[in-house]
């Protein structure tokens, strides 16, 4: 049992299932980032990893989530010689997929933090799921060296530390290895016509449809702003979860919405937009 679970209920699982829609979004963005940085594909294996913290009921008694925490911090780390050597590198710039924009966030190749600190956000989503994007160089052959660190620290709330944890002082951390073991093969058929779109590509969906409607109400570009209504028409048919009037009102949205999308970070939604 780890600290996070015992003193507040936060059980922290990492593995290598992704969904069919996931894996698709993944490999277009992994190939996206290496042209942009001008990798050969053939001389890394790529990893994808999904990391949710999960909160268990009837630790602690009664006690609501946000009444126990103020703040969580979740780390990834590549260990010093890796970095030295540039043989492990994060390229990932995806949101939380819950799809809510609470908290902080900081990127770079050795080091990806996500800060939750709103207690309200704890109150209402209970899970908080990510993935990781990670390049190992094939010139890193030992397995043993083949591995992240995931760092998490929680910070209680002043009632609950007075009630259970007086005795600690600070926040209350857990670290473990992640190990890899599969990478993502990356020749992929792309499945934007695909018959099904699961629920975890669904929700990717309307997330970044609801961030692109609200970037496009903010712009100053006119031809952006007058495709709004079948964005807003995207939503509809998203949240009905209607694949054949969603492919017919994507249809309808220009190309330099499109390019807006990806402009604002809407990649999932942009991928589909641009298929074909």
């Amino acid at each position: 049992m780890t600290n996070l679970e015992r003193y507040f209920g936060f059980r922290i699982h990492c593995d290598q299932v992704l969904s069919p829609f996931t894996l698709k979004v993944v490999a277009s963005e992994v190939k996206e980032i290496s042209c942009l940085k001008g990798f050969d594909l053939n001389d890394f294996y790529v990893y994808v990893h999904n990391l949710s913290i999960t909160s268990i009921a009837g630790v602690r008694g009664r006690v609501p989530l946000h009444e126990k925490v103020e703040a969580l911090q979740v780390e990834f780390r590549v260990n010093p010689k890796q970095v030295r050597n540039q043989q492990i590198r994060f390229f990932n710039n995806s949101r939380e997929l819950n799809g809510d924009d609470s908290g902080a966030r900081s990127y770079s190749t050795e080091r990806i933090v996500h800060v939750l600190y709103d207690s309200a956000y704890l109150s209402k989503k209970e899970t908080f799921r990510t993935w990781l994007i990670t390049y190992i160089s094939k010139d890193l052959i030992r397995e043993k060296f083949q591995k992240v660190k995931i760092i998490a620290n929680a910070t209680p709330t002043e009632s609950f530390r007075a009630s259970y944890l007086n005795l600690i002082e600070g926040p209350v951390s857990t670290q473990m290895d992640m190990h890899f073991r599969k990478s993502v093969q990356l020749q992929l058929p792309f499945i934007e016509n695909a018959e099904v779109i699961d629920e975890e590509g669904w929700q990717l969906l309307l997330r970044d449809a609801r961030a692109l409607s609200d970037a496009m109400e903010g712009t100053s570009i006119a031809i952006v702003k007058e495709d709004r209504p079948w964005v807003e028409r995207l939503i509809g048919t998203i949240e009905d979860r209607n694949r054949e009037k969603l492919m017919r009102a994507a249809v309808e949205v220009s190309r330099h919405t499109a390019k807006f999308a990806k402009d604002v970070g809407a990649n999932v939604l942009a991928n589909l937009l641009t298929a074909g």
